[in-house]
C-alpha cells in the first residue's frame, strides 16, 4: 500500500484480499481459540457456513467508499468477471457474476442461487437460494440425508427447518439436482454411484 501511495498509482489499483475457505486447524492453528469462524459452523473441507463464509476487504480510492460494508453473496468463481469489469475488457462467457457493483456502493445484481458441491471429505453439496440454505452434508453415507437454514436469523446454521418446510427442500433439492453434473474424476459420494 506504501509503494502504491509513493508511485501515485492508488487511484488505478483495485485490490482484494480474501480466502478461498474458511479456517482450519492444519498446522498448528488452533480455530476455537482464536474464534477464526466468528460463530459460524465447521470450516475447512466443509460447506457450512465456516467452511465457505469468508470476509473481504477491497480498497480502491475513488471507487469503493471508505469504511463501507456490504453483506452480498458473492464467490471466488465471480472474481473473474469483477476484475474484467474493473479492467474495462469482457469477461469471459462463465458462471462469474461480477462484484464490482457492491464494491462501489451501487446495487449488486442478484443471482437465483449459489451453489456448492465438495467431493472430498464426507462428500457435500449445498445450495443458498434468498436467505436460505440447503445442504446435504454427508453423501458418501446418506444421500437422502439434507438440512435447511435461515441464514438471516440463524447464520452459525444451529436450527434445522428442513422438517417444517418442505417446499424449501424440494426447491433445493430441484436445483442440486439440475446443478450436479457427475465427473468420475470427483464423484459426489453415494450420489455418482451407480
Amino acid at each position: 500500500l506504501k509503494y502504491l501511495d509513493a508511485t501515485g498509482k492508488k487511484d488505478t489499483t483495485l485490490i482484494i484480499f480474501t480466502s478461498d475457505n474458511g479456517a482450519t486447524n492444519v498446522g498448528g492453528a488452533d480455530r476455537d481459540f482464536f474464534e477464526s469462524n466468528g460463530g459460524l459452523r465447521a470450516g475447512k473441507m466443509s460447506l457450512y457456513e465456516g467452511g465457505i463464509r469468508v470476509p473481504m476487504i477491497a480498497r480502491w480510492p475513488g471507487k469503493i467508499p471508505a469504511n463501507s460494508t456490504r453483506s452480498d453473496v458473492v464467490t471466488c468463481f465471480d472474481a473473474m468477471a469483477t476484475l474484467c469489469e474493473a479492467a474495462g475488457v469482457t469477461a469471459p462467457k462463465r458462471d462469474s457474476l461480477s462484484y464490482l457493483p457492491a464494491l462501489t456502493g451501487n446495487k449488486q445484481p442478484g443471482r437465483p442461487f449459489v451453489y456448492f458441491e465438495y467431493p472430498e471429505a464426507s462428500a457435500m453439496q449445498a445450495v443458498i437460494f434468498g436467505r436460505y440454505k440447503a445442504i446435504r452434508p454427508n453423501l458418501k453415507e446418506d444421500v437422502g440425508l439434507i438440512e435447511l437454514y435461515d441464514l438471516d436469523a440463524d447464520p452459525g446454521e444451529s436450527t434445522d427447518l428442513s422438517k417444517i418446510r418442505p417446499e424449501l427442500v424440494r426447491e433445493a433439492l430441484r436445483i442440486m439436482g439440475r446443478e450436479h453434473v457427475p465427473n468420475p474424476d470427483f464423484p459426489l459420494g453415494k450420489l455418482d454411484k451407480s
